[in-house]
């Protein structure tokens, strides 16, 4: 009887924790949506004719030095940083596992500009890769430019390598 009855303490426990996954599943699916149906709106906005110049004014558009609008981040050296040698701890399947709560909510508005939905694709898309650097490629794919020598980072750094290696 003790053990039939530890068995389904057992099952209610793994029942619980697959629950709590898909309800944070469905929580970044909504958000996704959310965001999805959002954007779908800007789209159907009319837009502005196109002002069209005269070749006088036209020719003074490109006498001038161009502004620099936007500068693609620089790769940053990772081989000398701490959460590369020091030891991560022990391995885990799912990087979410490595991940405290309180880690998570400094992840989230830190490093993911306060969007749980970024977080949670950058967590499933660590899950779906080899090693940490393709993870590092990942990121900077995303266009987050990190300072790699914060604790923050060092910390998910430390997650993901649980799950990397």
């Amino acid at each position: 009887m003790k053990e039939k009855l530890a068995a389904l303490r057992g099952e209610l426990e793994s029942l619980k924790h697959l629950a709590e996954e898909m309800n944070d599943r469905v929580s970044a699916l909504e958000a996704l949506l959310a965001s999805i149906e959002m954007y779908g709106e800007e789209e159907t906005q009319p837009s502005r004719p196109q002002e069209f110049l005269s070749m006088d004014s036209a020719g003074s558009l490109f006498d001038d030095t161009p502004e620099v609008l936007w500068k693609a981040p620089q790769k940053q050296d990772t081989a000398s940083q701490p959460w590369r040698k020091d030891r991560p701890g022990t391995p885990v399947a799912d990087m979410r596992s490595a991940v405290t709560l309180n880690d998570r909510v400094l992840f989230i508005n830190t490093l993911f500009d306060g969007d749980p939905v970024k977080f949670q694709d950058a967590v499933m898309a660590a899950n779906g890769m080899k090693d940490i650097d393709e993870l590092l490629d990942y990121l900077a794919g995303k266009g987050y430019d990190w300072d790699m020598g914060s604790d923050t980072v060092y910390r998910f750094m430390m997650a993901a390598r649980r799950k990397l290696g």
